[in-house]
């Protein structure tokens, strides 16, 4: 998967998400993850997604990887702590 097809991915799943679209979201971000289970930035909006949907473990989940590979990653600390709260 060329570098282009990458973002194009993410972007259609922000845009979906942003529009409330969640499960065109999810599709998205699985194809993406299938082929790059460490894009930090799907993993980041794949916890975004579930958290939204109120799949707090599964949330977690993907938080916690980003910040496996990403231990600085802003978004994922503030959200991981958000959750440990609920």
């Amino acid at each position: 998967m060329k570098q282009e097809e990458i973002e194009h991915l993410l972007e259609e799943a922000k845009f979906y998400i942003l529009n409330n679209r969640f499960e065109e979201a999810e599709k998205y971000l699985e194809k993406l993850l299938k082929e790059h289970p460490q894009n930090i930035e799907a993993l980041f909006y794949m916890g975004l997604l579930n958290e939204l949907l109120n799949r707090l473990t599964e949330a977690r989940e993907y938080y916690e990887k980003v910040i496996e590979l990403s231990p600085n990653h802003e978004g994922a600390l503030e959200h991981l702590s958000r959750l440990q709260g609920k």
